[in-house]
């Protein structure tokens, strides 16, 4: 692989559109489209993921680390049921519903925008599905930065992990077709993707990145056990 290639993949994927980001941002003059961008980038980029990190992860997930459900046992020579309490790998899939639950409103906004003759099946079918794709990114995310305030009790660092997701967006995959710059170093884009998921799964586990013992539940326990 040449070193090119790497140049001009990180020039186009991430240099210009920054680039161009900040230009928009701090453009002079009282252009509306511009005065658009701001409000709608300091919603997204500070606004939202301060708000959203405070309800979701810091006011949330300790209240559920200390409820707990009654598991009755099925086995037939072991008869009566147990309080458990939640674990942290069941709170960290919890919280995201809540927190893609409050992502349902972008739905009823387009919709409640379409005009009446645009309101047809195959248009509701396009929403849903966007709202499928939605809640299955919230939903995922919402469980890493939930992972993440679990094991640091960071909410500087959930705050920010979401302000680098929410700038990056979905992954953009516009590279595979021939019409774009970067068809011709497709499989290196691919293969930079591949290197980063597998990066980011073993990450999960990394005592580099993570303390040995996750901050919260410890933390919790330590409270309770007084």
């Amino acid at each position: 692989i040449k070193l090119k290639y790497l140049a001009v993949s990180f020039n186009v994927i991430w240099i210009q559109p920054t680039l161009q980001s900040f230009r928009r941002f701090f453009g002079v003059g009282d252009d509306d489209d511009n005065e658009e961008y701001r409000w709608r980038m300091l919603r997204n980029l500070a606004i939202a993921p301060f708000a959203e990190e405070v309800v979701f992860r810091a006011c949330l997930i300790p209240p559920l680390l200390v409820s707990c459900y009654v598991r009755t046992s099925t086995k037939s020579s072991v008869s009566g049921s147990a309080v458990v309490l939640l674990t942290p790998v069941q709170v960290s899939w919890i919280a995201p519903l809540f927190f893609r639950v409050a992502h349902l409103h972008h739905f009823y906004e387009q919709y409640r925008q379409l005009p009446l003759y645009r309101r047809t099946k195959s248009v509701l079918l396009q929403l849903t599905l966007g709202l499928v794709v939605q809640w299955t990114y919230t939903t995922l995310f919402g469980a890493y930065v939930s992972h993440v305030f679990l094991r640091t009790g960071s909410l500087c660092g959930v705050v920010l992990a979401h302000v680098f997701c929410n700038y990056m967006g979905l992954p953009n995959v516009s590279f595979a077709h021939p019409s774009s710059d970067l068809y011709g170093y497709r499989w290196f884009v691919v293969l930079v993707y591949i290197v980063g998921i597998v990066g980011f799964g073993m990450g999960f586990s990394s005592v580099v990145l993570f303390p040995r013992e996750s901050l919260i539940p410890a933390l919790l326990l330590r409270g309770t056990s007084r």
